[in-house]
């Protein structure tokens, strides 16, 4: 039986501003999804233990990419207008899907995400100008195939 462990090379990740493909963004090379719950426990009178709960948070994470070209300071510039308030209305969607070698193909889709801080490093001479952003959505939604 074939090993149905996935590589990130079988792994497509999309970024959609307004609705349309942000193609600046397809030199990603690292992305994080964190469902984010919590425990909750509470101690009674009377009781032997404590009792627990637990609650969704919604999702977070981060993805890294290299660009080949100054579009992306336009998704910089479109994310932070909409922190301002200058276009409140903006939704970006991210979507990654896994492919597996099963032929199964989930789809991750996190609606209306919300950014934070952007980082951009400059290692060394040789390397790479990375960018980093880091997002936080109320909720996400699995297609299973």
């Amino acid at each position: 039986m074939p090993s149905t462990r996935i590589r990130g090379q079988e792994t497509e990740i999309v970024i959609t501003r307004a609705g349309v493909l942000e193609t600046t963004l397809d030199n990603i090379h690292s992305f994080t999804l964190d469902i984010d719950s919590e425990i909750l426990e509470a101690a009674y009178l009377g009781q032997k233990t404590k009792l627990h709960d637990d609650i969704f948070n919604g999702v977070k994470g981060d993805f890294e990419f290299h660009s080949h070209s100054q579009d992306w300071l336009r998704l910089a510039l479109a994310l932070v207008d909409r922190q301002k308030r200058n276009t409140p209305d903006l939704v970006i969607n991210i979507t990654t899907v896994l492919l597996y070698p099963n032929l199964d193909n989930p789809r991750i889709f996190i609606p209306d995400a919300k950014f934070g801080q952007l980082g951009i490093g400059i290692p060394a001479r040789e390397q790479y100008v990375n960018k980093k952003l880091a997002y936080a959505a109320d909720d996400f939604d699995v297609e299973f195939s």
